[in-house]
């Protein structure tokens, strides 16, 4: 009886660390940083090395004339200078890729690819407005302007009465 309860413990253990480290491929890597790139690591800043694997809840800094480009799952965001851009979720599960960032100063460029048999959506919050992408590319700034490529963007502007206000977006690619 002993025996099954180890067995079974071992294997419950070994599941558990399968799907850890599976969760742990929802980082997003650091391809480029160009000029002054820096994260916030335990209360100071710190400068982002190429190569370099972002989790969630990771702050990224760009200095003046500086860049960063990241990466996950073929998709690609290019952070500009000036920004000042947070990684608020990675979820993935069996139907969906979930992703989604702050973007408190500055501008990024986005392109997201989609999945053949996922549901993939990525989220730019900023102060005054958010855009959701469906697997296009485009750009998003701290002030709320949305700028896409190809595809659907949805965007949801807070009025300055404070209630929400959302559009989808259709742009045709060309």
């Amino acid at each position: 009886m002993k025996t099954t309860i180890k067995k079974l413990f071992l294997c419950l253990t070994l599941i558990l660390f399968a799907t850890l480290c599976f969760a742990q491929s929802r980082n997003i890597q650091v391809v480029s940083a160009v000029g002054k790139v820096e994260k916030q690591q335990d209360g100071l800043w710190v400068p982002v090395q190429v190569g370099e694997v972002l989790s969630k809840g990771t702050l990224i800094s760009t200095g003046f004339r500086s860049s960063a480009t990241l990466k996950f799952e073929g998709s690609v965001i290019s952070v500009s200078a000036l920004s000042r851009l947070t990684i608020a979720e990675l979820l993935e599960n069996e139907n969906s890729r979930d992703t989604s960032v702050f973007l408190d100063a500055g501008n990024i460029k986005a392109d997201i690819k989609t999945s053949d048999n996922k549901r993939v959506s990525f989220t730019v919050r900023t102060p005054i407005a958010t855009a959701s992408v469906k697997g296009t590319a485009g750009s998003v700034s701290a002030l709320g302007d949305v700028v896409s490529y190809e595809n659907v963007w949805a965007t949801t502007v807070i009025n300055s009465d404070g209630t929400e206000s959302t559009k989808q977006i259709p742009v045709s690619q060309g």
